[in-house]
């Protein structure tokens, strides 16, 4: 568990991120962002036998109407995710997201991976993103994706797929900007927390 985690009193399992700005002339203004980042109670996923996994199902987020906001994990105990998803089922599909954000150190996403998130508005690739296969997202007709520029298949998945986009400069601060449009959606002050809803 990291500082930050013990800052912030994530239980184990759960990791956190956090974003601090401090204004320091006058009143003092301090922003804070977390995201909690869930684990293998969380993410179903396969072994890939070479120390990573891929993520193959949520418990949580599929057919779900209560969170509006989502960060697939860089993570799931203590093996590196590499992919999101195998191409024969949807690992997330049916759900009233309005954001998902996938962590640095992901490279492949399978076939329908993400399904029916119409309510979705912001997803936000890494640019870690080698492999994006077509048709790895279906009836997701609203999103804008925030991509690198380094990420050459994201930008033939953006350019394939005529998904509106925008490039991003640093993931943290693509994922502080989806939490808070998020909980904006949502009708819910965010009060700088950043948490998901």
């Amino acid at each position: 568990m990291t500082a930050c985690d013990k800052l912030l009193g994530a239980s184990e399992g759960v990791k956190c991120t956090a974003s601090f700005s401090v204004e320091l002339q006058g009143a003092l203004d301090i922003e804070i962002a977390v995201a909690p980042v869930e684990g293998g109670d969380v993410w179903q996923y396969t072994d890939n036998g070479d120390g990573t996994v891929t993520i193959t199902g949520t418990t949580k987020y599929s057919q779900d109407t209560e969170n509006r906001y989502c960060i697939v994990p860089a993570e799931l105990d203590g093996k590196p995710v590499t992919g999101f998803g195998l191409g024969t089922d949807n690992v997330l599909y049916r759900s009233e997201l309005y954001s998902i954000t996938f962590s640095e150190g992901i490279e492949r996403f399978a076939y329908q991976a993400l399904y029916d998130l119409n309510g979705c508005r912001i997803g936000i690739l890494p640019s870690t993103a080698a492999q994006i296969d077509e048709g790895f997202v279906r009836s997701m007709p609203a999103v804008t994706w925030g991509i690198h520029a380094a990420s050459d298949a994201a930008q033939g998945f953006v350019d394939a797929s005529r998904y509106s986009y925008e490039y991003i400069n640093t993931w943290e601060q693509a994922n502080i900007d989806a939490m808070n449009a998020s909980a904006s959606a949502s009708g819910e002050a965010s009060g700088g927390s950043g948490e998901p809803s």
